[in-house]
């Protein structure tokens, strides 16, 4: 439900940004959801309109139970992730001309690392792993003049943990949980941290997102 939630939103900010379009192919975007490893939902492109239909599958990424697989099963792998989508972005401009563009990186997300991997054809299972992120593989990032924009959808609390799930799986979770809230403020760019949990608030959140971006954008061209 959350990842279709997210899914809306994209659309809705990329409804914003072709209606706020001042030159033609100002933007381009490109969508890498993951779980085991970065995946390519949508490359980068200036068809803004494709964009919007990729990003309404967001919701039907469930677990693959293939850990070979970006969606596979496997935790969630800020550490994979993270470092593919800083060597995806090859160049990093003032946003001046298309020679040149400004990056900027929206990452959302529930914060939660999990460092499990899982495979459904071997059986093979490292064991669930909750971790702490490690805010750090945000810095090369920003160290290169990438914009870290972060939407933070909070981890509820899991009530009534079973001890006896997965290693103490709901425990682990929850100890990691009071932490989420410093780590993702660690990664993003100064003030481009944001929270959001309703459909509604997650919407709204990825528009001032935006909105911040090109606020930024036009103070540094």
């Amino acid at each position: 439900m959350r990842a279709a939630a997210v899914g809306s939103a994209v659309q809705s900010l990329l409804s914003t940004a072709t209606a706020t379009e001042t030159i033609t192919n100002q933007y381009r975007v490109g969508l890498y959801p993951f779980i085991s490893q970065m995946g390519t939902l949508y490359a980068l492109s200036n068809n803004l309109t494709a964009a919007q239909t990729a990003a309404g599958t967001l919701g039907s990424l469930l677990d693959t139970g293939q850990s070979t697989t970006a969606y596979g099963s496997g935790g969630t792998h800020f550490e994979n992730a993270i470092p593919s989508l800083n060597t995806l972005i090859t160049t990093v401009g003032t946003g001046s001309a298309a020679s040149s563009p400004q990056p900027f990186v929206f990452l959302v997300t529930d914060g939660a690392d999990n460092n499990q991997y899982y495979t459904t054809s071997s059986n093979s299972w490292t064991g669930s792993q909750p971790q702490n992120m490690d805010p750090t593989l945000c810095t090369p990032l920003k160290n290169r003049g990438i914009t870290v924009a972060v939407l933070y959808i909070p981890y509820p609390p899991i009530t009534n943990p079973n001890p006896n799930f997965a290693n103490n799986e709901d425990g682990k979770v929850n100890a990691i949980i009071p932490d989420i809230p410093t780590e993702l403020q660690q990664c993003a760019s100064p003030g481009f941290y944001f929270s959001a949990s309703t459909p509604q608030d997650i919407t709204n959140a990825m528009q001032a997102m935006f909105a911040q971006s090109l606020a930024a954008a036009r103070l540094t061209q």
